[in-house]
């Protein structure tokens, strides 16, 4: 069934949030796995969605300390 998955319904999932607002993006960015915050901006992913705590991807990466993730995304 992943084949017959269009492109419209894998954006959607892309940038699904969880009940916290939480994106794929906001994970990755917030954990510095950074070759996945990579795939996930390389597949269009949208960086600048932010938790129910108004804190984008990149300030979250920040106040955790990963400066690489930082690097990666839109202030």
């Amino acid at each position: 069934t992943v084949g017959l998955v269009g492109p419209a319904m894998r954006v959607r999932a892309r940038d699904q949030k969880t009940p916290e607002g939480y994106t794929g993006v906001y994970r990755a960015a917030r954990s510095g796995r950074i070759e996945e915050l990579q795939m996930l901006l390389a597949a269009g992913a949208d960086s600048t969605l932010k938790d129910t705590a108004g804190r984008s991807p990149a300030e979250i990466a920040s106040e955790k300390g990963h400066a690489a993730a930082v690097a990666l995304l839109p202030r």
